[in-house]
């Protein structure tokens, strides 16, 4: 069922994807640069910390070679929890990368973070 915007009306988006296929009417728009942020987490975690944000966000790895285990493998392109792993060890981490998930694709490294609330 399609329903027409009336005047007052602001469109809110919840997604990066959402924000690109916009209706017409007012909208709170980011930019084009600001969406290829949103949309990948390597790009959102550097942008934190090159804003002052780097403490709100658990650390980022540089590397394998920096990580310390166990850390949190996740897709740098996927949101929702999909593509997010714990890898125990170094070993653990290169077969969790030969997995059809992450095979191929680009993923960021980050210190895990204990809480009882995700």
């Amino acid at each position: 069922m399609a329903v027409a915007l009336e005047s007052n009306d602001v469109v809110i988006a919840m997604k990066a994807s959402h924000m690109v296929r916009r209706p017409g009417g007012r909208t709170l728009q980011p930019t084009a640069q600001m969406i290829a942020v949103l949309e990948d987490k390597a790009k959102f975690t550097a942008y934190m910390a090159a804003n002052g944000f780097g403490d709100y966000c658990p650390r980022a790895y540089a590397g394998r070679q920096e990580a310390v285990f166990p850390c949190v493998l996740k897709r740098t392109d996927l949101s929702a929890s999909l593509g997010v792993a714990i890898a125990q060890s170094a070993r653990n981490l290169d077969e969790l990368l030969q997995t059809r998930m992450f095979r191929g694709h680009p993923y960021l490294l980050q210190a895990l973070v204990q809480g009882n609330v995700e």
